[in-house]
């Protein structure tokens, strides 16, 4: 219910005319979660035994994502391996010293399809935060450009009120917290209470039931 506001004012209906029942997608993620977690160990097995992080930036045109200083500073974490997810429209491309490192960018992979294997997400502004939530995933923010995109893109939701401490606008912060398993669970939680639907993985069947129910009257 914390997104009625937003859908009031972006299609100008009152909140009667919403029902709250999340995404069939969330449905998805949740069916698929242990298939696609083999389906990645089988492509890359010699990642079983590590530490899994996954950065999925949001797309922007012509603002520096400074993911470069994040991809070096993360991948130097003992034991861990980076997993690189751009944005289909952004031209990322790792460097020959950044594979060297345990940076990897799985292109038979979506950016969600890794997620049932991340021990960490981290992200800007992108909805994978959300459907990373939905499979508990502890989720860490990269906004060196907050101010910049607040101003230009706007947003619903203050991320440094919502996800105290895991907001950062440059990288040790966040390799801090991974190093010294620091994370705000707390946090997390409370983006789960207030952001996801109350019974996840029943969306599509919610959303029948309501079709075949206006339709017979």
């Amino acid at each position: 219910r914390a997104w009625n506001r937003f859908y009031c004012e972006s299609f100008s209906v009152s909140e009667d005319k919403l029902v709250n029942c999340g995404l069939p997608r969330t449905d998805y993620l949740i069916a698929t979660e242990e298939k696609n977690r083999q389906r990645f160990f089988a492509a890359y097995p010699e990642l079983a035994d590590k530490m899994i992080i996954v950065y999925a930036p949001t797309f922007r045109r012509g603002i520096d994502l400074n993911w470069q200083e994040l991809a070096l500073e993360v991948s130097g974490i003992d034991g861990a391996a980076l997993l690189v997810m751009p944005h289909p429209n952004q031209n990322i491309s790792l460097t020959e010293e950044m594979t060297g490192r345990g940076i990897y960018m799985p292109a038979d992979f979506r950016s969600v399809e890794t997620l049932p294997v991340a021990d960490y997400l981290i992200t800007d502004y992108s909805a994978i935060a959300v459907e990373a939530a939905v499979l508990n995933v502890k989720t860490l923010y990269f906004v060196p450009d907050y101010e910049e995109y607040t101003e230009k893109n706007g947003m619903n939701i203050d991320l440094f009120d919502e996800m105290p401490g895991l907001v950062f606008r440059e990288a040790g912060p966040i390799r801090e917290i991974i190093e010294g398993n620091k994370y705000r669970d707390s946090a997390l939680a409370s983006y789960r209470e207030k952001f996801l639907p109350e019974q996840l993985g029943s969306s599509t069947e919610k959303i029948a039931s309501l079709v075949l129910k206006c339709m017979r009257k």
